[in-house]
């Protein structure tokens, strides 16, 4: 941390496969690279367990660990459906976040599961929930050459349900347009309580759906809001004009995503919700 704090032109290097890349293409890379995978303990087997995600966990880390409760669902979709089989095993799950772009893969189901990152800085150590990391793309909350040691992810209430869902430009491994992730709590009768709902690549930073929370505390069938849940996504998205659709394209599909996401978890027969 001093060494990064000393050095302006310096960054942290865990994975590298959004940074090396990035730095072939700039006129002036950093001045400094610190290597994060020479922190002896970070370095261990247990890099992923149910509530604990360490620095220098992987996507493919992520996809290995068997997460029993259907509620982290959504994070198991979004560590598949990441990227190509050769970006995995290096790309780390700390650093997708730290990179704060607009299509953060794994922001929306992290937000939904109420995550915290924790982190270290010469000025102290602290958390900051996953909704309120981004400050605009390529820019994090975090303090200044601060490092995130860890990332805390609760364990899903009872009769909770997550799912996320991604529309990308083609194949699977094509750029993402949008995507979405909720967490849905349900009630024996199978009827919602609460839940939370957030966006991925529609806006200038991953983004909770704040509105989506009170529409989940309606006590009534999933079915009778997911119209309610898919124009409060829409409303939320503040999408830009890319190769791969216009803002008004992008806004339209973030309802389509949103609607068919509460409409995947709608469809789940209520015992079987209600046993897991």
């Amino acid at each position: 941390m001093n060494l990064r704090s000393e050095c302006y032109s310096s960054c942290y290097l865990a994975g590298g496969t959004h940074l090396i890349p990035h730095w072939r293409t700039v006129e002036r890379p950093p001045e400094l690279v610190i290597n994060l995978k020479r922190v002896a303990p970070w370095n261990t087997d247990d890099l992923v367990n149910t509530s604990w995600l360490t620095p220098l966990a992987t996507i493919s880390d992520l996809q290995k660990h068997m997460f029993s409760h259907p509620g982290f669902s959504g994070l198991s979709t979004a560590a598949r459906e990441f990227g190509a089989p050769l970006i995995e095993p290096l790309a780390t799950v700390t650093g997708n976040l730290a990179a704060a772009r607009s299509n953060c893969a794994l922001a929306a189901p992290l937000i939904t599961l109420a995550a915290k990152v924790h982190y270290v800085s010469i000025v102290g150590s602290g958390h900051v929930s996953v909704d309120d990391l981004f400050e605009k793309p390529g820019c994090t909350t975090l303090p200044h050459g601060a490092l995130i040691t860890a990332i805390e992810i609760p364990t899903p209430p009872p009769n909770s349900h997550g799912a996320h869902l991604s529309l990308r430009g083609g194949t699977t491994s094509s750029p993402l347009i949008v995507a979405a992730s909720t967490l849905v709590e349900l009630n024996d009768d199978g009827t919602v309580r609460g839940g939370r709902l957030s966006i991925t690549n529609a806006a200038s930073t991953p983004r909770e759906v704040i509105a989506a929370q009170e529409i989940l505390r309606a006590h009534t069938r999933l079915d009778d809001i997911v119209g309610d849940l898919g124009q409060a996504a829409a409303d939320a998205a503040d999408p830009d004009d890319d190769r791969w659709g216009s803002a008004k394209y992008r806004k339209r599909m973030t309802r389509v995503v949103t609607e068919r996401l509460i409409k995947s978890i709608a469809s789940i027969p209520t015992t079987e919700v209600a046993t897991q």
